[in-house]
């Protein structure tokens, strides 16, 4: 049985007549799924936290704060991400509730 994005830990946080869009926060990994609904696409984006390391400080920052946000570590988007059949289907799922594929 086909799992759907709020079995798989997704929230919708987001969903109006332009953009539906499902979020899943963990401590150390970020998804998020958007579905333009007036193109007809999806882009699933991820991202990463990755803890400190010694070359921080060697970046110049505009303000004490970022410095201190970057010695803890920084977020880094993925362009290649690893999707299982379980997120493939749950994504395949949705575009059929919003009428972009014919299943017969």
């Amino acid at each position: 049985m086909n799992k759907t994005l709020e079995e798989l830990g997704f929230y919708k946080y987001l969903d109006n007549e332009n953009i539906l869009l499902y979020k899943l926060d963990g401590e150390t990994i970020r998804y998020s799924i958007h579905f333009d609904k007036k193109l007809q696409r999806y882009c699933v984006c991820f991202e990463m936290f990755i803890p400190h390391n010694d070359s921080w400080y060697a970046q110049k920052f505009e303000t004490k704060w970022l410095k201190y946000c970057a010695s803890q570590g920084y977020w880094q988007s993925q362009i290649i991400i690893n999707i299982d059949m379980d997120l493939h289907n749950a994504i395949t799922n949705e575009c059929i509730k919003l009428g972009w594929l014919d299943v017969k």
